[in-house]
């Protein structure tokens, strides 16, 4: 896994779901913005899965 990047996030963000920390939003941010799209449905489905 990357090392999760600091980064500054505006006042009242909100993460993707409530179990959820900003910090695992910034990291799967992070490894799906460089990917192709094929390359990203893939890796969303890994993390998807190792989630449950």
């Amino acid at each position: 896994m990357p090392p999760i990047p600091t980064v500054t996030v505006k006042s009242g963000y909100k993460p993707q779901s409530i179990d959820t920390s900003i910090e695992a939003d910034v990291l799967v941010f992070q490894i799906l913005l460089p990917l192709t799209l094929p390359q990203n449905q893939n890796q969303l489905a890994k993390l998807l899965q190792w989630k449950t």
